[in-house]
């Protein structure tokens, strides 16, 4: 049936997809993407939007923190010990779930070696590709939290005294009165792009870009009327030049020069503006293109869980990120042998392609063709593994209905050439059985021999078919009990040939015809039809002659007796290498003296 698998390969390789380019471009687009999250100078955390789970961790947050990020991933906030006060983590996380942005100026953090810092953190809650998705942005503000409350605690009477701490402050800080600008550090000239001279009584709304002066005016109204207001916000600024400065400004009342005013301490966060927004536009481009290529892809991290995985992910299987792949994806209780993230990790290959079968969110079981490959630090160390996910349940039933069509095929042409064999075992009765029984013996010295399925099942054919040329040949010859005379012996010999002609014309493997006409072939050229010798005589048709020689002397026969088992296999011991291939030889005698093969 090779005709048939060669057709079954065409058809699946048809239902194939062209995805070269779509897989580079996804993979550069999550490189992208990776490159930014681990470059940022701000701790970020990203979590599930719907448990608090961690999913990823950047390096930034692991070295302010001191745990690893395998020991971050798939723990809640409050679950690794982190932030003192647990009960107050969770009331935030519970207002951020209500209101998808939430700030926390001064959270006490303990790292993983018991140091306490305070930090700032901020957590905005968004949707990717339908699902929930918390980042969070935390800042080790000990510095800066130390920094103003010295200038609260101290106010007016201590600034000359602290005015080297004020001056040397990495932060630029201001004093406003009465909307001017009454005192500024060399920090906020320096980000002005001018001179602390320059900025001494101007009007402070001045240096706000016009977008956020609505918002600064009345921020500043309501301070002032003494109403309670947010201490820390952010605020676009105006550079000299005209250019945009993002600033987290953190204010508060003071009394200055006998009168209220207002303490601005303000931070140059621009760098983690454009780092965010470009974490969001690369974000929103792999969104893009993931969404329109039907397959889906899903970042795996180095202990097996779901990083992020796109929206074709999220409708097949549900929620998977933050949980191990295995589980979600194949139900499985560890990795999977043949994973192909695993030997990206174990191997450090460029890539892995391998099908799985799992089941669905609504548990149906789907097919899936991984094609995995590893993204890599600047240093060029492993950090996670890029999957794209094809669906390719529909090709799969497909190939299955095409290899159920074939073994229907295949059982009916078997069939055919039972129907076939037995015309010839009707027209000669004293060799009922013959075809069955040599056909037996072939396929078990082949399968002896080693060679494949699909030759012992193109030597099963060639048995059942091997005499069907006797058909043309009259009866009474073939049953005749007396010794034949010369021309009933030539027509007995030209059945190989008539055999070979029928055979040829119906759809067979080549071999099955080179069998029916070369089964009386003899390795020295005495055989007939043709007299050839040695190689010239196909493999199959020296197992076919070797196995009908031992059936036709154990078996009874119209012009003599039944000769016996031992004398036939007498007769290819002696002519070993003469008449009968010596390998053939050895497999059918190992067969009847060591594994009890009996005829039926």
């Amino acid at each position: 049936m090779r005709h048939v698998r060669k057709k079954e390969t065409q058809a699946i390789a048809k239902a194939g997809i062209r995805r070269k380019p779509t897989e580079q471009q996804l993979k550069d687009s999550e490189v992208k993407y990776r490159r930014l999250f681990e470059a940022a100078q701000d701790g970020i955390l990203i979590l599930n939007g719907d448990t608090g789970h961690i999913i990823d961790a950047n390096p930034f947050v692991t070295d302010l923190m001191g745990y690893t990020r395998t020991e971050l991933v798939g723990k809640r906030l409050w679950e690794i010990g982190a932030f003192r006060d647990i009960d107050a983590s969770k009331i935030a996380y519970t207002e951020l779930q209500q209101k998808n942005y939430i700030r926390c100026n001064c959270l006490p953090l303990e790292t993983k070696d018991k140091r306490l810092i305070d930090v700032e953190f901020v957590s905005n809650a968004y949707q990717v590709d339908g699902s929930r998705i918390i980042q969070c942005n935390i800042r080790d503000a000990t510095e800066h939290m130390k920094l103003d409350l010295l200038l609260r605690q101290k106010g007016e009477q201590s600034e000359s005294k602290y005015r080297s701490v004020v001056e040397r402050a990495s932060d630029a800080i201001c004093i406003i009165q009465d909307g001017l600008v009454k005192y500024a550090n060399p920090r906020l000239a320096g980000m002005y792009g001018g001179s602390v001279e320059e900025l001494i009584d101007t009007l402070f709304i001045s240096y706000i870009h016009p977008d956020d002066i609505p918002m600064v005016r009345d921020r500043y109204d309501r301070l002032m009327a003494g109403e309670q207001v947010p201490s820390v916000y952010e605020v676009t600024l105006k550079h000299k030049d005209g250019s945009k400065i993002y600033t987290e400004l953190n204010a508060g009342l003071i009394e200055y020069l006998g009168k209220p005013a207002e303490l601005v301490i303000i931070r140059d966060i621009t760098e983690r503006k454009q780092t965010e927004d470009a974490l969001s536009q690369e974000r929103d481009k792999l969104e893009s293109v993931t969404s329109s290529v039907g397959v889906g892809l899903a970042l795996i991290s180095k202990d097996y869980r779901t990083l992020w995985a796109n929206r074709v992910l999220h409708d097949i299987f549900g929620d998977v990120e933050g949980k191990p792949c295995y589980l979600t994806y194949n139900q499985q209780l560890a990795v999977c042998p043949e994973c192909g993230v695993r030997s990206i990790f174990d191997m450090g290959i460029d890539q892995a392609v391998h099908e799985q079968s799992g089941k669905d969110a609504k548990g149906n079981v789907i097919w899936s063709q991984i094609i995995a490959t590893p993204l890599k630090d600047k240093n060029g160390n492993i950090t996670a593994a890029l999957e794209v996910v094809v669906p390719i349940t529909e090709r799969k039933q497909a190939s299955e209905d095409l290899k159920h069509s074939c073994e229907k095929l295949q059982k009916t042409l078997e069939s055919a050439v039972e129907a076939m064999a037995s015309i010839a075992e009707i027209r000669d009765p004293y060799t009922a059985g013959h075809q069955i029984r040599v056909t037996a013996l072939a396929c078990a010295i082949a399968a002896e021999m080693g060679l494949s399925a699909e030759t012992i099942a193109d030597i099963r054919m060639g048995g059942m078919l091997h005499d069907i040329g006797k058909m043309y040949v009259p009866s009474e010859i073939l049953s005749k009990p007396g010794k034949l005379s010369e021309i009933e012996f030539m027509m007995i010999k030209n059945h190989p040939q008539i055999g070979y002609d029928i055979v040829k014309k119906i759809e067979f493997p080549p071999l099955v015809a080179a069998m029916v006409l070369n089964h009386h072939e003899r390795l020295d050229g005495s055989g007939y039809p043709h007299g050839l010798k040695g190689d010239d005589i196909v493999l199959e048709a020296k197992i076919l002659a070797v196995a009908d020689v031992v059936e036709a002397m154990s078996s009874h026969r119209p012009y003599r007796p039944a000769l016996g088992i031992d004398k036939a296999l007498e007769e290819i011991a002696r002519n070993k290498s003469k008449l009968y291939d010596p390998d053939v030889v050895d497999a059918c005698l190992k067969l009847f003296a060591e594994k009890g093969f009996k005829f039926e």
